[in-house]
């Protein structure tokens, strides 16, 4: 057997094997949970609603009914619009959105593994690196989710991919892939641009300061796709931005965030808070600390290696570690809870070793071939695989971020709909301070207590709901204090279920 073949079946194998440590086969048929189930169940909305509401690819909206009947949107919806489809064939099921998530995750790990293996001409090296992001207890945590950072960040490393390869063979039609993968990834989360923005940035330096004389004539053979790669994802990216913010704002809805949340808005409380954060979690949760410590080291090594040539790799790195410098400045604020913003920032690492790597293959051969090197990394790896499954089943018994972790509110769908409760009744939930947990959970649209009066719902909200459509009341978690004694003599009368701390009532 061929030894490429053996480290594509090892790649395949170990993707397989990792899955199965991680839970993936059980996990992958799960309803929403744990850490962040709010987004995940604003993700699942998005796809349920496409369904039940309407199949027009750009009318996004939530079960969340606030606004103009919950029509809103955030990042291009293609994983959300493809699970509706199979919806329409095979019936609802959560796990259609996760198997995609994971569809894209498998694939761009495997362009990563072909990506560093034809950087570095070497596909040990290729296997360990594209691996090792298999090891971060975050990307492990929303690889097989309802979220699409990570189908994004996987596009973005089939776009490496063709790049390097369009440099490798100088054939326009590897640009041309390498274009629309980068487009469909910024299209889908344009933070998973970072990679793409680097490229961009070196290539306009070596072109202008004439860094890399060699390259220039290969590249200016190629003009006009070279244009089209420049331009074509940041243009399509802008117009989808362009597009979802005017079409929030015309159906009154500014939930989703379509702008920047940076540090200087923030005092220095706030401030110190985040960094507690990143200190304490995020760091640890992002991929195996002592190998993050490690990177900057790393990295200034890439830079005091004796070896001239590679600036234009050494240019891109930089570029890319200021992008993601850049990048945590303008959305600080969001890291107050948003663990999955540090997703796009994973290349970041990786590109170091990889970099590190090439720097040393040419200036020392015989270090990069050291089996006893190799060895070393590859415990390195397996320790970092124990680190990345530890944190990750914490991960998975953190119940702590659902309003519903402690009841029997998975098992109610049926319930409701034994009461008679039709999947068009709108619900009014109260003691759902989410967009719409409780709504996802039971498949029905209205309204849950953060579109209401706080800290109380009162009987104008309740009236206001119910000329829009509202049939019934879902009391849950601390919903008898959050509604005014007077709303409650008025409509809680005609009770239809009170069960495991959860009552419904028939308006």
């Amino acid at each position: 057997m061929q030894p490429r073949k053996i480290f594509i079946y090892t790649f395949v194998g170990s993707i397989l094997i990792l899955s199965l440590l991680y839970g993936y086969q059980g996990e992958i048929l799960m309803r929403p949970h744990g850490i962040h189930i709010w987004r995940q169940c604003d993700c699942a909305q998005f796809a349920l609603n496409y369904y039940t509401e309407s199949m027009n690819f750009f009318e996004p909206r939530l079960s969340w009914c606030t606004g103009n009947d919950g029509k809103m949107g955030s990042e291009f919806p293609i994983i959300y619009y493809s699970a509706a489809l199979l919806y329409k064939v095979f019936g609802v099921h959560d796990y259609f959105i996760r198997f995609i998530n994971l569809l894209f995750f498998f694939i761009g790990l495997f362009y990563l593994f072909k990506a560093i293996s034809l950087f570095l001409e070497d596909e040990f090296y290729g296997l360990i690196l594209a691996l090792m992001a298999f090891t971060s207890p975050i990307l492990i945590d929303y690889a097989n989710n309802f979220l699409s950072d990570v189908p994004a960040i996987s596009l973005s490393f089939i776009g490496i991919y063709y790049f390097l390869s369009f440099h490798n063979q100088n054939k326009s039609r590897e640009l041309w892939k390498a274009t629309f993968f980068f487009a469909l990834a910024g299209l889908i989360k344009v933070t998973a641009l970072m990679s793409f923005l680097a490229i961009i940035g070196t290539m306009l330096l070596v072109f202008f300061f004439k860094l890399n004389k060699r390259e220039e004539p290969v590249w200016l053979e190629h003009k006009k796709t070279l244009l089209a790669f420049i331009f074509l994802p940041l243009l399509i990216s802008a117009v989808w931005i362009v597009y979802i913010k005017q079409y929030n704002l015309a159906n009154n809805n500014t939930y989703f965030l379509t702008t920047i949340l940076p540090i200087w808005n923030l005092d220095a409380v706030d401030i110190q808070l985040i960094a507690g954060r990143f200190e304490h979690y995020w760091l640890r949760e992002f991929i195996y600390r002592d190998f993050t410590n490690t990177m900057p080291f790393v990295f200034l090594l890439c830079l005091f290696i004796p070896y001239r040539k590679n600036a234009s790799v050494v240019i891109w790195l930089c570029m890319l570690i200021a992008a993601g410098a850049i990048y945590l400045l303008l959305f600080f604020t969001q890291f107050t809870v948003h663990d999955y913003y540090l997703i796009c920032l994973i290349p970041i690492p990786i590109a170091i070793c990889a970099v590190f790597l090439l720097r040393v293959k040419k200036w020392k051969p015989a270090f990069f071939k050291s089996k006893v090197v190799k060895v070393l990394l590859l415990v390195l790896f397996i320790v970092m695989i124990h680190h990345g499954r530890r944190l990750n089943t914490i991960r998975e018994k953190n119940e702590s971020w659902s309003y519903y972790s402690n009841s029997d509110f998975y098992k109610l769908e049926t319930n409701i709909n034994r009461l008679g409760i039709k999947p068009a009744d709108k619900i009014i939930s109260i003691g759902d301070g989410s967009t719409g947990e409780s709504l996802y959970l039971l498949k029905r649209r209205g309204w849950t207590s953060l579109a209401l009066t706080q800290p109380k719902a009162t009987e104008t909200d309740i009236e206001n709901c119910k000329a829009m459509g509202a049939k019934y009341v879902v009391i849950s978690d601390s919903g008898d204090e959050r509604i005014t004694p007077e709303a409650k003599n008025m409509y809680l009368r005609n009770e239809l279920y009170n069960s495991d701390g959860v009552k419904i009532y028939k308006l």
